[in-house]
């Protein structure tokens, strides 16, 4: 069996000799057991993810900052790697200043200056990769073998130590990289404080009195060096030491068990029940393997021979209950009939629950009417209907204590929540407005030019729709009398398209000019919207939503899915889930399965356009007709009836449309499918003299 743990040969890449490399990261727990004046931080560049940093400069060298690790190194005589960020590719932190112990792998080992300036850098290996790089640090260290000990302090908080690696001979970055991660386990190792709540991050059970809590410890002890056995021989027993202070070096930290252990079969050491813990308190423990001192009697605690381990922290159950996971927003079937959930923990000390409805002010709800389960952590709808959209949440209780409410979820009776026929425009307030027939989002007639241009009616409107006019929207590029183009409709609603699952259709004539224009858009600002233009810089009709200035969209296959110039055409655009849909004249012409992001993530809109861009886009030159906004997404059946209702003998369903013989792609078979499965039977499967 190996003899050390730490052991790892990684082949040079230019020879057949091999290094002896223990390498580890900064922040390993399980190596160190003092872990002085550093704190972690996170940067996805750093080994695990982690790196170390000063919490306070210590201009001058002191004991009590030094993070000492504890290591078995192979006998040998070692060069040190530590692996820093840097500034940019090729600079160093002008103040990645720390020390280091000496090179005798003692624990009274003296402390170097590690000054990386400008004036006195370190030496890199590479030194040419921004972020984090190794560097050469020190050299001849001697180990005897067995048990050595490292030591880092602090110099300045410019610090950043995310791994340290000791080679015996000099290597490149390529296989410091590539050299595997120490893991200690010859020193107390794999924690764990019980009854754990997932989900929660705390631990323990509370006592009747909401203040007391009982945890049970447990962790694995020291690995036998030479691996006869599943622990180390020499030690017969284990101390316990525990604090309620927050730091990683506590001098109140006290015994508070001595656990014998004759097994050395099984490695794992349990304390418990402790009792009397506080409730919503953050702990620090400690063990500490005893050996035996001689005749069976250990060493006392804090004795050099002992083995102690790192320093660990729990946090114990609050009385507070807490939601873990909060309803999600909800479509009601067509019978109005929903439901939402939550989960709350820990589990033992919920005694209730209370759902409310948002209002002014909000609403405790009861089992009546539409609502019941309201005093459990599921709330059910029956026979909803779309008077009875709104948002709900839900506060857990530990007898008279109340969790946080969890995030609020919308709920939602499907339908068709606006419609703007585009019949008529009255003056309201001085505004000419036009009627959503539905919720009453009504939409004002606006000119964003120098002049007073607002946008008509046109009597040009779709056969066959029993519409009589349309929405004209006059902004031909160049031709303004007032040398701009900015005709359009706003919706001061806050309300609009603001739904998780959507449908957005309309009847569009379109005049062409510059890519970009919208038919809709609604949103708050440029990096947060749902739109819907006749082209972008790819592919015909696109949708698109963006929230938190990330955007998906999906876009019409050009040809398909091209918006022909001068001549009505039905667009449609959804979002069911992930995927979303475009459709031209019934016809599905575009999918994306990775649209996750909703509109209704964005929350209520104050900018909310018919023919107007959230970004400087040319406006929308053309007639709409027949504007309707579904909080949900209609079928692909569904939006070609609604094509078919007006014009047109069939629709090709294109989401099933898997027709291998359909060559031209009209959807049927002909005379055209046959003639070219002739040529390519007589090109391809025959085979004739040369």
């Amino acid at each position: 069996m190996k003899k050390l743990i730490f052991l790892l040969f990684v082949a040079l890449f230019v020879s057949l000799s091999q290094a002896t490399i223990v390498k580890f990261e900064a922040e390993d727990p399980s190596l160190y057991y003092i872990s002085g004046n550093w704190q972690d931080g996170e940067s996805a560049n750093a080994s695990g993810g982690i790196y170390i940093t000063a919490i306070v400069n210590g201009t001058t060298e002191q004991q009590a900052n030094r993070r000492y690790y504890k290591l078995d190194i192979p006998a040998g005589t070692y060069n040190l790697y530590v692996r820093l960020s840097m500034e940019t590719a090729g600079g160093r932190f002008v103040n990645d200043s720390f020390y280091t112990s000496d090179s005798s792998f003692s624990l009274d080992a003296g402390m170097r200056t590690q000054n990386n300036t400008a004036a006195t850098g370190l030496d890199g290996v590479s030194g040419d990769e921004p972020s984090f790089a190794w560097y050469s640090i020190d050299d001849n260290f001697v180990s005897d073998g067995g048990d050595s000990y490292f030591m880092l302090s602090t110099r300045e908080d410019g610090c950043h130590v995310d791994a340290i690696a000791f080679a015996d001979e000099t290597v490149s970055d390529a296989i410091l990289n590539a050299a595997a991660i120490t893991t200690g386990n010859k020193q107390p190792h794999d924690p764990l404080v019980t009854p754990e709540w997932e989900g929660i991050g705390t631990v323990g059970s509370l006592q009747a009195n909401n203040t007391d809590v009982e945890v049970t410890f447990a962790y694995k002890a020291s690995a036998d060096p030479n691996e006869d056995y599943p622990m180390n021989p020499e030690v017969i027993g284990h101390y316990l030491f525990l604090t309620v202070d927050g730091s990683d070096v506590d001098p109140n930290m006290t015994q508070i068990a001595y656990i014998p252990h004759g097994d050395m079969n099984d490695p794992n050491v349990v304390y418990g029940p402790y009792q009397y813990l506080e409730q919503d308190m953050k702990y620090k423990w400690q063990a500490e393997d005893a050996k035996d001192s001689g005749g069976g009697t250990p060493y006392p605690s804090g004795d050099p021979n002992n083995i102690p381990g790192a320093v660990w922290s729990f946090t114990t159950i609050a009385a507070k209950p807490v939601i873990t996971v909060d309803p999600e927003n909800v479509l009601t079937d067509l019978s109005g009939n929903a439901q939402m959930s939550i989960t709350a923990g820990p589990a033992p000390i919920i005694t209730g629950y209370q759902w409310y409805k948002v209002g002014d002010p909000d609403v405790a709800l009861s089992n009546a009417g539409i609502y019941s389960g309201t005093d459990t952590d599921t709330l059910t709808i029956t026979g909803a209907g779309a008077s009875d959209d709104g948002q709900f949440y839900c506060i857990a209780y530990n007898g008279a204590i109340a969790s946080d409410p969890s995030a609020s979820a919308w709920l939602w009776y499907p339908r068709l929540v606006s419609q703007y026929p585009f019949e008529t425009i009255d003056v309201v307030d001085g505004n000419n407005v036009t009627s959503d027939t539905i919720s009453g989002f009504d939409a004002i007639m606006v000119s964003y030019d120098i002049g007073v241009d607002v946008p008509v009616l046109e009597p040009n409107a779709v056969a066959n729709l029993g519409s009589t006019n349309s929405l004209k929207l006059d902004n031909p590029a160049g031709s303004d009398p007032n040398a701009a183009d900015a005709q359009a409709a706003q919706i001061p609603a806050t309300s609009v398209g603001s739904y998780q699952d959507i449908t957005i259709s309309g009847w569009v004539y379109w005049n062409g000019g510059g890519i970009w224009q919208r038919i809709v858009d609604f949103g708050n600002d440029t990096n947060n919207y749902i739109f819907m233009s006749p082209q972008g810089n790819t592919g015909g009709l696109r949708m698109a939503v963006k929230v938190g200035g990330t955007e998906q969209s999906v876009v019409g296959s050009s040809g398909p899915g091209t918006i022909p110039i001068g001549e009505w055409t039905y667009v449609t655009g959804t979002l069911s889930g992930d995927t979303g849909r475009v459709y031209v004249d019934g016809e599905l012409v575009g999918t994306n399965t990775g649209m996750t992001l909703d509109p209704v993530d964005y929350g209520p809109t104050s900018n909310n356009y018919i023919g107007k861009s959230q970004w400087p886009d040319p406006y929308f030159d053309g007639m709409i007709d027949e504007l309707k906004i579904y909080n949900y997404a209609r079928t692909t059946v569904e939006i070609a009836q609604d094509y078919l209702d007006v014009e047109g003998d069939w629709v090709c369903n294109q989401e099933l449309n898997d027709l291998g013989y359909d060559y031209d792609g009209n959807c049927e078979l002909g005379l055209g499918d046959l003639a070219i499965i002739v040529d390519e039977w007589a090109t391809t499967y025959r085979i004739y003299p040369e």
